[in-house]
């Protein structure tokens, strides 16, 4: 998606309107539209959508999109309306884009909030090469992927309820993402992906019943995850190929396998966790708490851990499988299930 062309849409650009941003320009006034049809946006300004919307007619060179924003400074309401897919069109869709079509040139100061739902498309929000821009008080529901940044730097993806997609949300090659107060309920392949994706702040979202991860890091460095509650996900967060991240202060329980998964990584901070009741499926096995595996120069400590593993063969709440030069000091909850069985190091019991 290089080229944005043949676009069959209503403009928002058109000579009319220039002239009357100049006008507002110089007065000191802010310009201000009414959308009630799919747009092409692509001047300055403020827009409202006053309609619900079930067209996908901007064609961008074979995929297409019902609302794309193209420029710096626009503030688009959705106003609670609903944006959904026209269902004659196939193939990539999304609802809202923003992108300006050239990686080199990114718009930013974008803001695009209160929509009453967006679904049936490929990607509900994508934001494509776009930086410093807002994405908030969104509903997302029945989408591939709800929210995604793709090479799009310093944004901010707040109070979103973004459920029952096939993933959450998305950040690939984009870094210092804020992440915060958003809800996710059964994603059925992930809740937050960070995949090539520096200095994201990942803090205070509620995420639970997905078939896959709460929260990955995947090649990441520099991230903060913090104050998340991960419950009823396959693995609640996971850190894979990454460095120097701290994950503090999460809620990660009642998790179908591990609790955290710290997986060739390093330089890793998890701390003051409650990472307990996870895994409690009769016959489950090699699942627990914290899980640390083929990670090295970790700091484990102040974290709570307890009946991980109860339907396995032993209780398992801390795991370190081929990993060195971990500090691990761990702030244990004793109950009887768990007595004499609460960490695994390198197959050895401690």
């Amino acid at each position: 998606m290089n080229t944005f062309l043949n676009c069959n849409c209503i403009n928002l650009s058109v000579r009319p309107l220039y002239i009357l941003f100049a006008i507002a320009l110089l007065s000191g006034a802010i310009f201000s539209a009414d959308v009630n049809n799919c747009a092409m946006i692509s001047s300055p300004g403020d827009y409202t959508l006053t309609a619900d919307l079930d067209c996908t007619n901007i064609d961008l060179g074979g995929v297409y999109t019902s609302i794309f924003v193209s420029v710096s400074d626009v503030v688009f309401d959705c106003n609670g309306k609903t944006l959904a897919r026209n269902a004659s069109v196939a193939g990539m869709t999304f609802g809202i884009t923003a992108s300006s079509g050239d990686p080199s040139n990114p718009p930013k100061n974008i803001t695009i909030k209160n929509c009453g739902m967006i679904t049936n498309y490929t990607y509900g929000i994508y934001l494509y090469y776009t930086n410093e821009s807002v994405v908030a008080n969104n509903n997302i529901s029945g989408n591939y992927i709800a929210i995604a940044l793709e090479g799009s730097h310093n944004n901010s993806i707040l109070n979103n309820n973004a459920s029952l997609n096939t993933g959450g949300i998305s950040a690939e090659d984009s870094n210092r993402s804020i992440m915060r107060g958003n809800e996710l309920f059964g994603n059925t392949n992930g809740g937050i992906l960070t995949q090539n994706s520096h200095n994201s702040s990942i803090t205070y979202n509620e995420i639970s019943g997905g078939d896959d991860f709460g929260i990955k890091l995947y090649g990441a460095s520099g991230s903060v995850v913090s104050g998340n509650n991960v419950s009823s996900d396959k693995v609640g967060i996971v850190s894979e190929t990454s460095r120097n991240n701290s994950i503090v202060g999460n809620n990660v329980r009642f998790n179908t396998e591990h609790g955290i998964y710290i997986k060739e990584s390093n330089f890793t901070l998890v701390s003051e966790n409650d990472a307990s009741n996870n895994s409690q499926n009769p016959g489950a096995n090699y699942y627990a708490g914290i899980k640390l595996e083929g990670s090295h120069n970790n700091t484990v400590h102040n974290n709570t851990v307890h009946h991980n593993n109860v339907g396995g063969d032993w209780s398992r709440n801390i795991d370190i499988q081929s990993s060195s030069q971990n500090n691990i000091c761990l702030l244990y909850t004793s109950d009887a299930a768990d007595e004499e069985d609460s960490v695994d190091l390198g197959g050895r019991r401690i």
